[in-house]
């Protein structure tokens, strides 16, 4: 079971996302050759929910995930932001690479922008999610 391969094959199917970005997907960290616009994601917590099965451990976890859009124009960001949402946001009950995802839903979001990145600055958007699977 991995959360990151969850998000990425979500991220990575949608033609919408895969059409602005190309193949800059990346878990945890941007390269900084990687370019813009491109998308990042992590896992920033992990709760395990307060059931058992009979293993004794519990069979459902809860993750929140962030989700960072950069770009060097605002109409990107919010393109790709509304693009990951719709692919993100209420996916449920599927088997997605391997993994059984009860739901993933859209939490927040907040926009920045880094004066210091790139030639004139980058527009950044952080969306978070929580992502609910059995185990």
């Amino acid at each position: 079971m991995s959360v990151s391969t969850v998000i990425y094959t979500l991220l990575s199917a949608s033609s919408t996302i895969t059409g602005v970005v190309g193949t800059r997907i990346y878990p945890q960290q941007l390269p900084q050759v990687a370019g813009y616009p491109a998308i990042t994601f992590t896992s920033i917590s992990n709760v395990p929910t307060n059931t058992k099965g009979s293993n004794g451990k519990s069979t459902m976890d809860k993750y929140r995930i962030q989700v960072t859009i950069v770009a060097t124009l605002q109409s990107t960001i919010d393109t790709l932001g509304d693009a990951v949402r719709n692919t993100l946001d209420y996916t449920w009950m599927q088997t997605i690479a391997g993994t059984k995802v009860q739901l993933i839903s859209y939490q927040n979001e907040v926009d920045m922008f880094d004066e210091g990145s790139a030639q004139d600055g980058v527009f950044i958007k952080h969306q978070d999610y929580l992502l609910t699977i059995s185990i």
